[in-house]
């Protein structure tokens, strides 16, 4: 057994395309050994902002040749009358290659045998590679050279060793041997690979560390400890230790620092010039204060350490210095009376200014309190978030750091003299602001929050501007998920469909916007149905659960959720087939009903039973609804089951006597609506 190393040799390729390239190409290759039945003892990833590169330890080598037998037609039609072989035996072995000494009639079939001769790694590495680089998948593709390929970044060269034997890969005509190269400026540009086990000592040699747990562990622990020598710690931020990790081929942490008085700038204006501008990494005190130094990460050797500090804290102190200006300069603006001037900013030509957007926010936060019954203080106190929501967009800081919106929102409040429960909601409007973001804190913050993700979908949906595929520039399937994850959390029971409508109703009155009500009322609540549908999966309950759940056409997130979770349990507990037979047999027919109006003063005996048994258990379940327990609910639904299947078994439900035909008709369907509330069995597979 010999090691295989595959290394794709590209220009530098940004940050955050790494990762997730290099799981591809593991998880192709584990299939691409998996199919072709070749042993391994593990697969090492290494990658740098230059190589994607795989390691595959102990790879089998040489193949045995594999006997199979292939089962053909049946022996009945595989000879003629003569016994001679039919077309359809003559077609099975000439696909397969066959003669008569390979066939044989076993069990009533025609069985083959067949010798598969075993292919080299060679041939297996040759024909699939290509494949599986080509269709790893970036966010953005780039061609080059008159190429027929894309790739996040131009292919340069190609490294493809079986021990000390190169595995030749035809990609466009691209460079592939034992050849690589080092750091770009400090290693050499023609580095020979003797053989995979050497590679990763080699490359250092050059001032590559190719594994990426290396380099995360070297900026860490060399970050923390400058940070100790002078009495500070570092907050570790997971996804600038990535990107500074995916930077970076040879890391080296170095120390440098900003005057004092740049301290009297809130923290997030520091870090967020540190971090998100320059990719350094702030110093605190404690975990709420902020020393002045910083560590920067070189991507090379300490040499000439000094000039790269001067020159990292000349460019720091000219982003402070210009932050400590606009800083007070907004202090010194009446932040409160920045709304007036809202309407000097489009929100959207069609939408209006952000003026009139605060304005529908305003109106829609007060009518989702009233929904959900909050204290008059908390509607007050999101009322008057919804009027200064949107003022710090008016101000210097904002317009310079853009991702600070809201945040600087919440500290002018505050200096204003605002409530905290106020400012706060000021800043938490825009959470969750990517995945996995934290959402709202607060009552008022959640209800903004929903208000100006609500606001924003309705607009956009009423102008037609609705995702496509992956197109989706006002990020309206985030917006979504948001006020999902915001309401589950609240445990809110919010009428999705009644918010929908308030928000769409605001846009007339303010805007005077004309659009078909009904039909972009539906939609938007179409497009909440199919976000929650993608959650319910990701939490693994079974697609057809999820569609018999979505088609009850629930309004409350909450309730959806919950009988999800419930349901998933009791489908899980037993066999539910003959449950799910027999209301899927009533609601066959009971969708045939013109109508739910019956008479009971016509029935019969099966009727009447049913009937009865309904009106209990419509009743019991009413009740129960309260306490939002599904498994209950359902099993109290059961007892239906015998009276329905008594009834199909017994009653002519298509009569002669129309009257007699609705009439049974109009209970069935009545019936089949009232359980649709709670689970549409018509949905389910077994």
């Amino acid at each position: 057994m010999k090691d295989y190393l595959l290394e794709i040799g590209v220009e530098e390729l940004p940050a955050r395309y790494i990762n997730s390239a290099m799981d591809q190409l593991e998880e192709s290759f584990i299939k691409l050994l998996n199919e072709n039945k070749l042993a391994y003892k593990e697969i090492i990833q290494y990658s740098t902002p230059r190589r994607l590169s795989l390691l595959i330890k102990d790879l089998q080598g040489d193949l045995s040749d594999d006997l199979v037998e292939i089962k053909g037609p049946s022996a009945k039609i595989a000879y003629d009358d003569q016994g001679n072989p039919s077309k359809a035996l003559q077609g099975f072995m000439k696909s397969q290659g066959l003669s008569d000494q390979d066939i044989e009639v076993r069990d009533n079939y025609i069985y083959g045998k067949k010798l598969l001769k075993a292919k080299t790694i060679e041939e297996i590495f040759s024909a699939s590679i290509p494949a599986i680089i080509k269709a790893i998948n970036f966010p953005k593709n780039m061609k080059w050279a008159g190429k027929n390929i894309k790739f996040s970044r131009p292919i340069r060269w190609l490294v493809s060793l079986y021990g000390s034997q190169v595995l030749p890969i035809d990609l466009e005509g691209i460079s592939c041997s034992n050849v690589t190269k080092g750091h770009r400026f400090l290693g050499s540009d023609h580095i020979v690979i003797e053989e995979p086990s050497a590679y990763e000592k080699t490359l250092r040699e050059n001032y590559v560390i190719v594994s990426h747990k290396e380099r995360l562990n070297i900026i860490k622990r060399e970050a923390n400890k400058l940070a100790k020598e002078i009495s500070g710690e570092i907050i570790e931020d997971p996804d600038l230790l990535n990107e500074l990790t995916n930077i970076t081929e040879y890391p080296t942490p170095i120390l440098g620092s900003i005057k004092e008085e740049y301290l009297e700038l809130p923290n997030i204006v520091i870090t967020t010039s540190m971090k998100e501008h320059l990719r350094f990494i702030p110093i605190y005190k404690d975990s709420q204060n902020l020393l002045p130094y910083f560590v920067s990460i070189v991507n090379g050797t300490d040499a000439h350490k000094d000039v790269i500090i001067k020159g990292n804290e000349k460019v720091l102190s000219a982003r402070l210095e210009d932050a400590k200006f606009f800083y007070r300069e907004d202090l010194a603006t009446d932040f409160v009376g920045l709304k007036e001037k809202l309407t000097g900013i489009t929100y959207h030509e069609k939408l209006g200014s952000m003026k009139t957007r605060v304005d529908r926010i305003e109106e829609l936060v007060e009518k989702i309190g009233d929904q959900l019954d909050i204290a008059k203080e908390s509607k007050d106190q999101v009322k008057r978030a919804a009027q200064l929501s949107k003022n710090d967009l008016l101000t210097h800081m904002v317009d310079e750091f853009s991702e600070l919106q809201g945040i600087m929102g919440e500290i002018y409040a505050k200096k204003a003299g605002e409530e905290s429960l106020v400012a706060e909601a000021i800043s938490a409007q825009y959470k969750p602001r990517f995945y996995g973001d934290d959402l709202p804190e607060t009552t008022v913050g959640s209800i903004l929050s929903i208000g100006e993700k609500l606001d924003a979908l309705a607009g956009m949906f009423a102008i037609g501007m609705i995702p496509t595929g992956s197109q989706d520039p006002f990020g309206l399937r985030r917006s979504a998920l948001g006020i999902i994850n915001i309401i589950r959390k609240n445990n809110w029971r919010l009428s999705l469909k009644e918010a929908i409508k308030d928000a769409l109703f605001i846009y007339v009155e303010e805007n005077s916007l004309v659009f078909d009500y009904e039909s972009v009322s539906k939609e938007i609540y179409d497009f909440f149905l199919s976000r929650i549908k993608v959650i319910l999966l990701d939490q693994g309950v079974r697609y057809d659960l999820v569609d018999a759940i979505i088609g009850t056409q629930d309004e409350d997130i909450y309730k959806i959720f919950k009988k999800a979770q419930d349901l998933k349990e009791w489908f899980e507990e037993a066999d539910r087939s003959k449950e799910v037979e027999t209301f899927a047999r009533l609601n066959n027919i009971a969708v045939k009903a013109q109508s739910t109006d019956f008479d009971p003063e016509i029935f019969n005996d099966y009727e009447k039973a049913l009937y009865i048994t309904f009106t209990n258990v419509k009743e019991n379940i009413e009740t129960s609804l309260g306490e939002l327990d599904y498994k209950e609910i359902l099993e109290a639904a059961l007892s239906l089951q015998v009276p329905i299947n008594n009834f199909l078994d017994n009653v002519l439900v298509f009569d002669e006597d129309e009257n007699l035909k609705n009439n049974r008709l109009g209970l069935l369907a009545r019936i089949n609506n009232f359980i649709h509330t709670i689970i549409d069995f018509s949905k389910i597979v077994m």
